[in-house]
C-alpha cells in the first residue's frame, strides 16, 4: 500500500502542477487573445480534467486507507502520531482543494466559450452551436 502511494503521489503532483499551468495559460490567453474563445475553452476543460484526474488517482490508490492504517496502529510516539494526523489533515484538505478548483475549471468552461475573455461585450469570434438535420 505504501508503494503505491509513493508512486502515485509523483503523477498526482505532476498532473496538479499541468493543471495549474493550464490555469496560468488561460489568465494570459484573457489578455492577449481575448477573442480566441476555442482556445481558452480548451484550456480550461484540459485543465479542469487533469485536476480531477490528479484527485482521482489520489483517491484510488487508497491513500486514505493507508493514512488511517498509520493512524490506527498508534506505534509512533506522540510527535509521530501527531505527524501522521497532520499527514491525514493535509491529504483531506490537497484533495478538497483538487476536487473544487476541478469544479471552478468545469464551470468555466462554457464561460469561456461564451465570452471569451472579455466581460464587457461578446468576442469578435463565437462559437456556433451546429445544426443536424435528420
Amino acid at each position: 500500500s505504501r508503494r503505491g502511494v509513493t508512486n502515485m503521489s509523483f503523477y498526482v503532483f505532476v498532473l496538479a502542477a499541468a493543471g495549474a499551468i493550464l490555469d496560468l495559460i488561460d489568465m494570459i490567453l484573457c489578455f492577449l487573445l481575448a477573442d480566441n474563445v476555442l482556445l481558452k475553452t480548451l484550456a480550461n476543460f484540459a485543465s479542469a480534467l487533469a485536476k480531477l484526474l490528479a484527485f482521482s488517482g489520489v483517491l484510488g490508490v487508497g491513500t486514505d486507507a493507508y493514512l488511517t492504517e498509520l493512524d490506527e496502529s498508534v506505534c509512533f510516539n506522540p510527535e509521530g502520531a501527531l505527524i501522521v494526523d497532520e499527514a491525514r489533515q493535509m491529504y483531506f484538505l490537497g484533495a478538497m482543494a483538487l476536487f473544487f478548483s476541478s469544479m471552478f475549471s468545469f464551470c468555466l468552461v462554457p464561460i469561456s466559450a461564451l465570452h471569451g475573455g472579455r466581460l464587457q461585450d461578446k468576442p469578435m469570434y463565437q462559437m456556433k452551436a451546429m445544426e443536424i438535420a435528420a
